[in-house]
């Protein structure tokens, strides 16, 4: 300090003073004699100033007097902002924030610009508090301040699953240039994409049938028998097949293009509309059924043989009984205009319909017939006598045609497994011959060969495995296509099973790959305790697989050969009777 002539030096001391119980205190100085002087009190308080971090405000805030603590605050998000984490600072001893934590970010609608958050301009829009405001997507608009979505322009629409950002679409146009080709037994529809796709990329096809009489204006809906293979809604690829369709007929077909805002539309359907006709001389429907008589378990029909120019090839009787219509039907076939349908319950009501096939195709089923088996054996026709005899005499012969095919058998190469060996052309030349085979709805045997594409008959016939649920131990054989292997299936929720797994070869080439599928969507059309059991492939991943239940006692061949002598001619027909059901 300057006083005049002299300097002083000045001692400086700092107190602090606390902590305070009250809201109030009072400062007292007392002089106990000593040569100084009391120059000046200074009394002040230190604390965290108010400030905005992160897009968070913090108040002032007043330290604690230990200076070992910090006073931890908790931020407030400014307008327009939202918590993402929890924004905090900490306030020192010496009136400085330490130690930033969490922050907010803008809301939708608004972006972040020197320190506060501004609306999106109109034409822009915001859908994540994350991201900054974006030009609306192609067809779309926002006409206000702070949209966090664009709305679609008329015609346009977006789906419930697509997010904001993308465009707005429409539905497809139709599908081009149908045309249809035709032979004995199926119809192919096939087309070019739409021109337009709306946009997207979800595109598939509808296929509806309608059945027209001559009459201009009368049209139905096609009967159940009609079948379209792979199916006739949700296509992805651009032709289909129609099978078991009628003879002597005009189906006209629409091919609907769809995507996934043609639900949204109010504009009509966009179809390509085709009318193909059947009579090209096909063969007419046969039109009534009679009953020859009836016992417990058979039922003789016959009907009057069409009138047309092309002979025909056979006939196909469709049955099943009339309190289970929906669950299963059996089919037979005969060359003959006549039939015995054996196999049946006692006492129980049948429901027959049967159709013709010729060079020129199959006809459409008769109409439907019921007929009911007697209760007991004396019902029996006068003249079953002569068919139980012709019959009994059919039954020696052909058990020496099984003997002689055992023989064949035993000394022939069992590829595969007793339950599963069906060559390549037996696989083409698989039919239900004279036999009771019931199946749910309206399945039959469907070749492989129909599809273009193998992969798409595996896809419709048999189930794709997890890899990991598949534990292959030891190789058990070798055959055509590749190894041969035991190994374990774990199914979620049941007991793990033992199966053979059968591998496809690195290296192969395009036809063995084909008749590997092929093998395995003809498994897989087939639920028989008489025929090796599919529990599915894999074919998403490599080696492309076939996994199907184990035989522990190997092919059949090898069985025969190790036991040999063992087995009575009675065990051996059985075996046989077993193959032929």
């Amino acid at each position: 300090m300057d006083l005049g002539d002299r300097i002083l030096k000045l001692n400086t001391e700092v107190r602090e003073v606390g902590p305070i119980s009250r809201k109030g205190f009072y400062l007292a100085f007392q002089d106990i004699g000593a040569c100084i002087a009391l120059v000046s009190v200074r009394v002040y308080y230190k604390k965290c100033p108010f400030t905005l971090i992160n897009l968070a405000s913090f108040p002032d805030t007043v330290p604690r007097v230990d200076s070992t603590s910090l006073v931890e605050v908790r931020g407030a998000c400014i307008d327009h902002a939202e918590e993402k984490e929890t924004p905090k600072l900490f306030c020192g001893v010496d009136g400085a924030w330490l130690v930033p934590l969490g922050k907010c970010v803008c809301s939708v609608g608004y972006q972040e610009v020197g320190g506060t958050c501004v609306a999106c301009r109109p034409g822009f829009y915001k859908a994540n508090p994350e991201t900054n405001c974006t030009k609306c997507p192609p067809h779309s608009f926002s006409y206000g301040e702070g949209a966090f979505i664009c709305r679609c322009e008329k015609g346009f629409y977006r789906a419930k699953k697509d997010p904001p950002t993308m465009a707005c679409t429409r539905p497809p146009s139709p599908p081009r240039n149908l045309m249809f080709s035709m032979n004995d037994t199926c119809l192919m529809l096939e087309w070019a994409p739409p021109l337009d796709t709306g946009g997207r990329r979800d595109l598939t096809y509808n296929v509806l049938c309608k059945r027209c009489s001559p009459e201009p204006g009368r049209c139905q809906l096609c009967e159940e028998e009609l079948r379209f293979l792979p199916r006739p809604l949700g296509l992805t690829n651009t032709t289909v097949t129609i099978v078991d369709f009628a003879a002597h007929a005009n189906y006209t077909f629409e091919i609907e293009s769809l995507n996934g805002v043609s639900g949204l539309s109010s504009f009509p359907r966009q179809v390509a509309i085709i009318t193909v006709s059947t009579d090209q001389g096909g063969p007419s429907r046969v039109g009534g059924l009679k009953k020859d008589w009836a016992s417990p378990s058979s039922i003789a029909l016959s009907w009057q043989q069409p009138e047309q120019m092309l002979p025909v090839a056979e006939y196909e009787i469709k049955y099943y009984e009339k309190e289970h219509e929906q669950l299963s039907y059996s089919s037979t076939r005969t060359k003959a205009p006549s039939v015995i349908v054996s196999g049946l319950k006692p006492a129980t009501w049948y429901v027959f319909s049967v159709r013709t096939r010729t060079a020129g195709g199959h006809s459409s089923y008769s109409p439907k017939f019921e007929y009911q088996t007697t209760g007991d054996s004396s019902d029996m026709a006068p003249d079953q006598g002569q068919v139980l005899v012709i019959a009994t005499a059919s039954v020696g012969g052909f058990t020496l045609l099984i003997i002689l095919t055992l023989f064949l058998l035993i000394t022939g190469r069992c590829q595969w497994y007793f339950k599963a060996k069906m060559t390549s052309e037996d696989k083409r030349r698989t039919t239900y011959q004279n036999g009771h085979v019931p199946f749910p709805g309206v399945k039959t045997y469907v070749d492989p060969d129909t599809y273009e594409d193998p992969t798409q008959a595996v896809q419709e016939f048999t189930k794709e495995i997890d890899p990991p649920r598949i534990r292959i131990e030891r190789v058990i054989g070798a055959g055509e296509f590749g190894e041969v292997c035991s190994g374990r299936l774990r199914t979620p929720g049941k007991k793990e099973i033992a199966v053979a797994i059968k591998t496809l070869k690195g290296g192969y080439v395009e036809h063995q790959r084909r008749d590997f599928l092929r093998e395995a969507s003809i498994m897989g059309q087939f639920d028989h305790p008489n025929i090796i059991r599919l529990e599915g492939v894999v074919t998403k991943s490599r080696p492309v697989m076939i996994v199907v239940e184990y035989m522990e006692n190997g092919s059949l061949d090898s069985f025969l050969r190790q036991h040999d002598g063992h087995f009575t001619v009675i065990q051996l027909v059985g075996m046989l009777r077993g193959i032929a059901s």
